[in-house]
């Protein structure tokens, strides 16, 4: 954590009972909400739950403090083992509760500088540990996969041009080439099995990346509904002194390279984990038109068709390029971190 280096740690306040019991009853509200997400069978509404789960998580060390974060994710994943079984409560758990508990608990980390001033933990440094958080996640489930064939890519293509293969077999009408004339079961095949390929590439990237959008939406409008009724000990997180580490920076261009000149088996981890990098420098470029924005009148009117760039995913490339060029500019000019303070 980079925080003022003549600054001295503040104390956590201690988690009185009070403050226990609230984050043992948000730790039941999240599980409560993860296990009737179960139901999104009859009903897929009741998949929002799932994703709502993490709010109680996230108020508990919002409001609460880092202790009460831990203990209401430890009750979550307590109570879900009772509800739904071993194997749901861990992918429960890992998805929504753990993630959610342990930034909720970093969000809340500070120090006081020497004249008074508090310097919260920085947003960035937020935003990079739930990159490497999913990025460890993966990578264990990569190793889960290396002992069957063709690893985890090979089973998500294998899946995917099972799914493929049976989405034709459901419709009445055979596949045609450009010329109108009927393709052969062979040539079928293989155009579904490059499909699925395609596809297995780039999935882990794609739920990471998704998982990331939604921890940060979900924190961010947390917080900023503590926030007005004094219910939030830190005050928002701020997009417009978003920075990433530098130590991030480093790994990124060696995850591109190792991407690019590595076997198949190591570049297909590195490159996901290089497109999940750029996810979170496209939180950088985002950052960027924040800055601008902040102070101007109608600042709202450029950052409107800023996200609605986002939205159409190709555009995004050009914001994530922007971010990074940036965090280059910073580093080769020894540009120190924003200060993070409370208002």
């Amino acid at each position: 954590m980079v925080m003022n280096t003549a600054g001295q740690p503040v104390s956590s306040p201690p988690a009185h009972m009070g403050n226990l019991l609230v984050a043992a009853v948000c730790g039941l509200a999240a599980a409560v909400m993860l296990s009737q997400s179960l139901r999104a069978a009859e009903n897929m509404w009741w998949i929002v739950l799932a994703y709502l789960a993490p709010v109680p998580i996230f108020a508990a060390g919002f409001s609460q403090g880092k202790i009460p974060a831990l203990v209401a994710g430890t009750v979550g994943c307590a109570l879900l083992l009772l509800m739904v079984g071993t194997q749901n409560m861990i992918t429960f758990s890992a998805v929504f509760i753990i993630p959610a508990a342990l930034l909720g608990a970093l969000a809340v980390r500070h120090r006081r500088g020497d004249d008074g001033q508090i310097f919260w933990y920085p947003t960035g440094y937020l935003l990079t540990a739930a990159m490497v958080y999913a990025g460890v996640c993966f990578i264990l489930i990569n190793s889960a996969f290396m002992g069957q064939e063709g690893g985890l890519q090979g089973q998500l293509t294998q899946m995917g041009q099972q799914f493929l293969e049976s989405r034709q077999s459901d419709t009445t009408s055979a596949m045609t080439n450009f010329e109108g004339q009927p393709i052969s079961p062979e040539q079928q095949t293989e155009i579904w099995r490059t499909a699925a390929e395609f596809m297995a590439q780039y999935l882990p990237t794609i739920v990471m990346s998704s998982w990331l959008f939604f921890m940060v939406i979900t924190g961010v409008a947390t917080l900023r509904a503590l926030g007005p009724h004094g219910w939030s000990l830190r005050p928002d997180l701020s997009m417009a002194d978003l920075e990433l580490p530098a130590w991030f920076l480093a790994a990124t261009v060696v995850l591109g390279l190792v991407a690019y000149a590595a076997p198949a088996a190591y570049a297909f981890v590195a490159l996901n984990l290089f497109i999940l990098a750029g996810a979170g420098y496209m939180f950088v470029g985002l950052g960027l038109a924040h800055r601008w924005a902040k102070g101007r009148k109608w600042g709202w009117l450029f950052l409107v068709p800023m996200y609605v760039l986002t939205i159409f995913g190709w555009p995004t490339i050009f914001i994530a390029l922007a971010g990074f060029l940036v965090s280059v500019w910073r580093v080769r000019h020894f540009l120190p971190l924003q200060n993070r303070r409370a208002s």
